[in-house]
C-alpha cells in the first residue's frame, strides 16, 4: 500500500479541527455581518424619517416666504416714536429719574423675538432703541418694569446698570443703559 494514499487519524482529526474551526469562523462572521446589516437598516429608517421631517420644515419655510412676499411693512412712524419718547419722558418724571440719552436707528429689520423659536404667520419689525437713565437703583427699576408696560409693543432686550456713587446705600445713583425694541406687525396686501 501507497503511505501517501492513506489518511493517518492524527492528520484526520487535524483536518477535522480546521474545518471545525473555518466553520465557526464562517459562522461568527456570517452573525456579524447579519447585524451589521440589521444596524445599517435601522439607520436608514431613522435617517429617511429625519428626512422626512427636515422636508416637511422645509415646505413650511417656503410657504411662509410666498406669504411674506405679499406683506408690506408700515414703518414706525414719526408720531410712534413720539409717543415713545413721551412715554419715557413721563415715566422718568413719575419715578424720579433723569432721562439722560434716547438713541435709535432708522432702519427696522424683521422681528424674532428671542424667547419664541417659531415665526408668526404675519410678521413683525422692529426697531432698536436704546435710552440711558439716571437714579437710584429702585426707581431705575421701577421705570423699566413701568416701560415695559407703555401701549407701544415693546420687548426689553438689556439693562445695563452702573454705580455712579462711591458709597453703598438705597439712595446710591446708577446709570442704566435700557435697550429695547419698537415691535409693528406687517400689514398683508
Amino acid at each position: 500500500m501507497n503511505s501517501s494514499a492513506h489518511i493517518n487519524d492524527s492528520n484526520l482529526k487535524v483536518l477535522e479541527r480546521a474545518i471545525l474551526v473555518a466553520g465557526l469562523m464562517t459562522v461568527g462572521l456570517s452573525g456579524f455581518l447579519i447585524l451589521s446589516i440589521g444596524i445599517n437598516h435601522f439607520r436608514t429608517v431613522d435617517s429617511k424619517s429625519k428626512l422626512g421631517a427636515t422636508e416637511r420644515e422645509v415646505i413650511a419655510l417656503s410657504q411662509t416666504l410666498e406669504k411674506g412676499k405679499r406683506i408690506q411693512f408700515q414703518p414706525i412712524s414719526k408720531k410712534e416714536l413720539n409717543i415713545v419718547q413721551a412715554a419715557m419722558d413721563r415715566l422718568a418724571n413719575q419715578n424720579n429719574v433723569q432721562l439722560q440719552e434716547v438713541t435709535s436707528t432708522n432702519d427696522t429689520v424683521p422681528f424674532m423675538t428671542h424667547y419664541k423659536k417659531s415665526v408668526e404667520e404675519r410678521g413683525w419689525k422692529q426697531l432698536p432703541i436704546t435710552g440711558q437713565v439716571v437714579g437710584t437703583l429702585s426707581n431705575v427699576m421701577a421705570f423699566s418694569r413701568k416701560l415695559a408696560t407703555i401701549s407701544t409693543p415693546i420687548e426689553l432686550l438689556a439693562i445695563d446698570i452702573l454705580p455712579i456713587g462711591t458709597k453703598a446705600d438705597e439712595n446710591t445713583k446708577v446709570s442704566a443703559k435700557v435697550s429695547f425694541q419698537i415691535l409693528k406687525q406687517e400689514a398683508s396686501q
